[in-house]
């Protein structure tokens, strides 16, 4: 097991994504929101480099696909939940 691979791209993703989801400071969500920008970014770059060097990357490929994974699966949760919650709340009234 990498212990370095696992926490750059899943322990630093889950810290990203609670600070997007959780966070009740508005400056601490946007820093989240920048900083999951510049990994998208990265990833862009590492395929990129990937394809015209035809290059050994798939280690970053694949964990910052991993992260942004992570990061979408647990907004894109969160937001249903919410949703429900708004529909249930309607559906009582």
């Amino acid at each position: 097991m990498d212990i370095g691979y696992i926490l750059a791209y899943v322990i630093c993703f889950i810290i990203i994504a609670y600070g997007i989801n959780f966070s009740k400071n508005k400056k601490t969500n946007a820093n989240m929101l920048v900083a999951k920008g510049v990994l998208y970014f990265f990833l862009a770059i590492a395929v990129f480099v990937n394809v015209c060097t035809k290059g050994n990357t798939e280690r970053s490929v694949t964990g910052l696909t991993l992260g942004i994974a992570i990061i979408e699966g647990s907004t894109a949760l969160k937001d249903g939940i919410e949703k429900m919650k708004q529909y249930f709340e309607n559906q009582n009234k």
